[in-house]
């Protein structure tokens, strides 16, 4: 199987497509971000946004739904939850205790935490601010875990790496950090920050399991609606890490706070944005809490973002160097896709005068004009896309391979490796079924001994065959493209029912199989005439143009769409 061929994927993911942003009516830079985000929102984007250049907020808006179902907007109030970027105020926190005498930054863990063993005495504060420590990402079973358990089962952890030798990103590096401070302050970690931190920057909806309101923002991750993940409790899983929810103003008041040196003084502050470690090849690298690199045009940029499994994602940037501040908080993502990635470069390109992935313009059609198109519209191969019409658009979704490559504009040598990883993914649960694992050995080398490989995938199957009865069928629907990996699509039918899945591919390593839903890359499109319209997947950041047919102006019979630079037709068959 050819790795040449597979690295062709990463041409059409982890990428935005740049295209030059047309004129706009106003001149006034606020207005020109709003009017770009009010289309990206016809085509699916929720979220909040605020962008300031020093102490002057250009805009700060909501867009789309905070909760879908309920039909509650996204507005400047909604709270969401912030994940990660929870890392730098916790950060910030061990930097005030610092500056009152209590700690320094320099300090071995062991100063601080009971029975540290000899491997670990050599772990300083400034190596767990800058993931530098060497311990794993995680304790497993922490959210069920003590203060003390939790960080006895840290330092009983084995090492990834020699501390202060490698950069590896730890949650659980940051969870001590958080035990640090309630060791030192004899405070709760929630109490401290809220005592030190928040109400000194004046942070009136900045919390830690948020009391339930209209304001949180339910969860989206593609279609399916994940509810709250605000108002959970904090553990020892999440706490210094993650778990804290806010509105993009309180952060600009965090903002504020750090440009004026309420919270630290000047000399403190400059340490949560000095460069303390490589984080790649790149020039990229990693402060206290924050993330560190400089832009094509020589400035340096500090950011974070937080994201969650649910849909929540989060980037908060402060161009240092330009005095520009960018707060995306979205409900939103789709799979791997996430939409500050797809909003943030754009509001880069606005502000600076770069190009930037433009939505499409579109026109309004009555309902009555749109469900004519609803239906199954099969192409040549088979694979079918699938038409619904949902809140004034039309949303289009893909099962099979030749559906997923019209929906992703995939060019003939990307058509190439999904089908190679089509293939693969076949193989594999072919070959379990039967009780042989050279291709699971091979697809888990990287995060599994061979033994392991066989029991993950020996137990997946027996867990499913427990409820359903014995694997019959392997049907693959398609591989669609994410962020720097595959995704595999595939029908198991079983004695008693069907389930679907999807394998993650990064290169030929499997990271992971999970619950999937159909249709594959669902977009929105919207009219560009009665019969001409453009999709814009949030994630892909490219205009998808399509146009129905019809014998009569009542009768659809079928949709043009481009594939491998010519037309092909899809037949409406229901």
């Amino acid at each position: 199987m050819s790795r040449i061929i597979f690295g062709a994927i990463l041409i059409i993911v982890g990428v935005v497509f740049p295209v030059e942003a047309q004129p706009t009516a106003s001149n006034n830079l606020g207005e020109q971000i709003d009017q770009y985000l009010a289309r990206l929102a016809a085509y699916g984007f929720s979220g909040t946004v605020l962008v300031a250049k020093d102490d002057q907020v250009l805009l700060h808006k909501g867009y789309g739904w905070a909760d879908v179902q309920n039909r509650t907007p996204a507005t400047t109030e909604t709270i969401y939850d912030i994940a990660s970027l929870t890392k730098q105020f916790t950060a910030t926190a061990i930097l005030k205790l610092e500056s009152q005498g209590k700690l320094k930054v320099a300090d071995s863990i062991a100063k601080y935490l009971p029975d540290v063993p000899a491997d670990k005495r050599g772990i300083t504060l400034h190596h767990l601010l800058t993931h530098t420590s060497g311990f794993q990402f995680e304790c497993a079973g922490a959210d069920k875990m003590t203060r003390e358990q939790f960080v006895q089962c840290m330092l009983s952890s084995k090492l990834r790496a020699e501390p202060g030798k490698r950069y590896e990103y730890s949650n659980a590096g940051f969870g001590l950090l958080a035990a640090i401070i309630e060791t030192v302050s004899k405070q709760s970690y929630e109490g401290y920050l809220q005592e030190n931190l928040f109400k000194p920057a004046k942070l009136q909806s900045t919390c830690f399991q948020c009391e339930n309101s209209a304001r949180l923002a339910h969860a989206y991750d593609e279609a399916a609606d994940h509810g709250l993940t605000q108002n959970t409790p904090l553990n020892w899983n999440k706490r210094g890490a993650w778990g804290l929810s806010t509105v993009a103003n309180d952060f600009f008041k965090w903002e504020q706070a750090l440009r004026q040196n309420v919270i630290l003084s000047a000399a403190a502050t400059k340490k949560l944005f000095t460069f303390h470690v490589p984080t790649d090849a790149n020039g990229s690298g990693y402060g206290y809490g924050w993330a560190l690199h400089k832009t094509a045009r020589g400035t340096m940029v500090a950011q974070h973002d937080g994201i969650t499994f649910e849909g929540f994602n989060a980037l908060y940037q402060r161009y240092l160097d330009e005095g520009v501040t960018v707060i995306v908080l979205s409900n939103k993502m789709l799979a791997r896709f996430l939409l500050i990635h797809t909003v943030a470069p754009a509001i880069e390109g606005l502000v600076f005068q770069k190009p930037y992935a433009l939505p499409p313009t579109f026109i309004a059609l009555k309902p009555e004009q749109l469900k004519k198109y609803d239906g199954v519209y099969q192409l040549p191969s088979g694979a079918k896309l699938i038409v619904k019409t949902e809140n004034d658009a039309l949303q289009i979704g893909a099962e099979g391979q030749e559906a997923i490559n019209v929906l992703s504009s995939a060019n003939a040598t990307q058509g190439q490796a999904f089908a190679q990883y089509n293939e693969l993914t076949f193989r594999l649960i072919n070959e379990v079924q039967k009780h042989e694992y050279a291709l699971a050995i091979k697809a888990f080398a990287q995060q599994a001994t061979p033994d392991e490989a066989k029991q993950t995938m020996d137990a997946w199957l027996a867990r499913l065959e427990k409820q359903h009865g014995v694997l019959k069928t392997i049907e693959v629907i398609g591989t669609a493209p994410e962020p720097e990996v595959a995704r595999s699509f595939v029908r198991l039918g079983f004695e008693r029912g069907v389930e679907l899945r999807r394998l993650r591919w990064e290169g030929e390593n499997l990271g992971g199989i999970a619950i999937a839903l159909l249709p594959v890359l669902r977009t929105t499109f919207l009219p560009q005439s009665a019969t001409e319209f453009t999709g814009f997947h949030l994630g892909l950041a490219r205009p998808i143009p399509i146009q129905f047919v019809a014998d009569n102006q009542t009768n659809t019979t079928g949709i043009q769409a481009t594939l491998h630079g010519k037309t092909v037709l899809a037949k409406k068959v229901h």
